[in-house]
């Protein structure tokens, strides 16, 4: 019992330090970028109409859903 609990806690240590340097990673890119003072004033002025292309581009993932059967799978699992 004692090795079974062990194992897990050692796992997801593993897990936890893998997470963090992928999270790590990825805010790096995200800082590499130029600034982008126009997109952050467009978003300022209009702030409906870009929480609605968010919704349809990412959550409701327009592009990917033009394919019938691959879109619908992937909707369904994600």
């Amino acid at each position: 019992m004692a090795l079974r609990i062990i194992v897990g806690l050692v796992l997801t240590a593993v897990a936890a330090a893998l997470a963090g340097r992928r999270l790590g990673w990825l805010y790096r890119i995200g800082r590499s970028g130029q600034p982008a003072p126009e997109r952050i004033a467009a978003v300022r002025e209009h702030p409906g109409r870009d929480a609605e292309t968010q919704a349809t581009e990412v959550l409701g993932q327009r592009k990917l859903l033009k394919w019938s059967v691959p879109g619908i799978a992937h909707f369904l699992t994600f």
